[in-house]
């Protein structure tokens, strides 16, 4: 009794039939989901820990008299405040008010950049070191934040911090996906745990009010990267769109082992590469790589008005979603249970997301 698939008429005719040949969604995909969406906790801490460090003091010690923010703009002495936020130490009130918003908004400027960038380079240079080199990314952007000596540098390392969060949080959806049988795609959007992330980050400034501390206490995640880069292996679907056949036999001999299942037989695997590779070469042999001017010259009109469609749902989404959660600092209320109610929401919604899509 062989331990291989045949090749027959009633074997795996397409990739999406070796996905479910080699056990569909089992202990694999299970680890990939764990694994690759494990990253949503740092990030979420990452790109919100900016509510926090920009977050004015209440009072002010003007030579030894406690005044409020109207005061310590007429200070003509020495002005302290506990060095809980950026605000405070690099006293970014009166005519600098501005800067800590402003700020922001690079690090939303360096999301745009993100999503542009890791897309493109995941196409060309495969989902697993673009999705960690985004992850590297928000580590070193993160480090440069928490020993910043002016503002500047803080800003230019928030930039970095927001282009690794969306590079991340853009190819890791891909990437969970092609692991996936049609049937369970739906989950790589919905059980990613960035809503109790937020809610967590909440409880992590409480307890680590100085923003330099609360910086590097929320990058402690990042850690475990180099713990978990070996089990993550390169998309199979990346892969096969490639024609990298040596490296596909691999991944799917990987995915067979900790599914517990029999690996896919060479010839069945060369013959499906062979059917679904719609790799292109240029006119010098070379692999041609499609890049978004290749997007904007298409011409399926149907295809492009799509996904323009789409990009501007996300857009707007973006601007409502983000402008909410960075001015959630100046709603009324507690500012760590508003939240902490901003994550649970975020949890419960993509949840039960699981329940419209596919229908």
């Amino acid at each position: 009794m062989t331990n291989t698939i045949q090749i027959s008429n009633t074997g795996p005719q397409n990739f999406e039939e070796i996905l479910d040949n080699l056990g569909g969604f089992g202990r694999f995909q299970i680890l990939i989901l764990i694994l690759l969406l494990f990253f949503e906790i740092p990030s979420a801490y990452i790109v919100f820990i900016q509510i926090f460090a920009g977050i004015p003091p209440k009072f002010w010690n003007c030579d030894g008299e406690v005044v409020d923010k109207v005061g310590a703009c007429g200070c003509n002495g020495t002005l302290e405040a506990p060095s809980t936020s950026i605000v405070a130490e690099w006293h970014l009130i009166c005519e600098s008010a501005w800067i800590p918003d402003f700020i922001t908004s690079i690090q939303m400027a360096g999301m745009l950049f993100g999503n542009l960038y890791a897309t493109q380079t995941s196409d060309w240079y495969g989902r697993k070191y673009s999705t960690f080199s985004t992850i590297l990314v928000c580590a070193l952007g993160s480090a440069v934040a928490a020993v910043a000596p002016n503002p500047y540098i803080y800003a230019v390392a928030r930039f970095f911090c927001g282009a690794g969060f969306s590079g991340y949080l853009s190819i890791s959806a891909i990437y969970t996906i092609e692991f996936m049988p049609t049937k369970w795609r739906m989950l790589c959007g919905a059980v990613g745990p960035f809503g109790e992330a937020t809610m967590s980050l909440a409880l992590i400034a409480y307890y680590i009010p100085t923003w330099r501390y609360l910086t590097w206490a929320t990058m402690t995640p990042l850690l475990l990267t180099p713990l978990i880069f070996p089990f993550v292996p390169e998309s199979p679907r990346w892969l096969l769109q490639k024609g990298k056949t040596d490296e596909l036999v691999k991944v799917l001999t990987y995915i067979a082992k900790i599914n517990k299942r029999p690996p896919i037989e060479l010839e069945t695997i060369e013959k499906i590469v062979a059917k679904e590779n719609p790799t292109r070469k240029s006119t010098d042999g070379k692999e041609s790589r499609l890049s978004l001017f290749d997007f904007a010259k298409s011409k399926n009109k149907e295809i492009r008005m799509k996904a323009i469609c789409l990009m501007a749902i996300f857009f707007a989404f973006s601007i409502i979603y983000f402008g909410l959660s960075f001015n959630i600092k100046n709603m009324n209320g507690n500012l760590y249970w508003n939240l902490v109610f901003l994550g649970f929401v975020d949890s419960v919604g993509f949840k039960m997301a699981i329940f419209v899509m596919g229908r």
